[in-house]
C-alpha cells in the first residue's frame, strides 16, 4: 500500500476516524467532510478500468477501511447494501447518481433518486440499499469510508 503522506487531508481524515470511539454513519459523515479531502490527495489512487468501475483500496485497519471509486461514464454498481457496515462517501470529481431501493430483491420498489456532486458527503448505514452510477459524460471519483472494512469485496491496492 501507498504510504499516505504527512500533511495531507487523507491523513487527517484517517486520524478523526481513528479517534473516534464509534465510528457511526454521522461520525464517518462528520469526519469526510472535516477532512476536506480534495481530488488531489488521492491523485496517485486514480484509476480507471473497464468494464467495471475500480475500487482501490487507499487505507485499511480492523475498525474501518477507505476506498477511492472511479467510474466511467455509463459505469455503475448493482443493487446492494452493506451488511454490518456503515458507508461514508464524499465525491471528489464528477457526479454521482444515487438511487435508494426498498430491498435487494430484483423487483424491489425505487425508494428516492439523488444527485451528489463534488464536495458533497452523505453516510449511511449497512441496511441501506442503493445503486450507485455515473450518468454524465465526465469521469467520476468518490471516497468511501467502511466500517467495520467490507469483507469479500475485491479492491486493487
Amino acid at each position: 500500500m501507498t504510504k499516505v503522506q504527512s500533511n495531507s487531508n487523507l491523513l487527517r481524515l484517517i486520524q478523526l476516524l481513528s479517534e473516534s470511539a464509534w465510528l457511526s454513519p454521522e461520525n464517518i459523515e462528520r469526519a469526510l467532510a472535516d477532512s476536506s479531502v480534495q481530488a488531489a490527495d488521492v491523485a496517485e489512487f486514480v484509476r480507471f478500468g473497464e468494464p467495471n468501475y475500480t475500487r482501490i483500496l487507499v487505507y485499511g485497519c480492523p475498525q474501518f477501511q477507505i476506498l477511492v471509486l472511479c467510474w466511467r461514464p455509463t459505469q455503475g454498481s448493482p443493487v446492494h447494501a452493506h451488511g454490518s457496515s456503515a458507508c461514508g462517501v464524499r465525491v471528489l470529481t464528477g457526479v454521482a447518481s444515487e438511487t435508494a431501493f426498498v430491498s435487494t430483491a430484483p423487483d424491489a420498489a425505487e425508494v428516492s433518486r439523488r444527485q451528489l456532486v463534488s464536495g458533497q458527503v452523505i453516510a449511511t448505514d449497512g441496511r441501506y440499499v442503493h445503486k450507485v452510477a455515473n450518468e454524465t459524460k465526465e469521469p467520476l471519483v468518490t471516497l468511501h469510508v467502511y466500517a467495520p472494512p467490507l469483507v469479500n469485496v475485491p479492491a486493487e491496492r
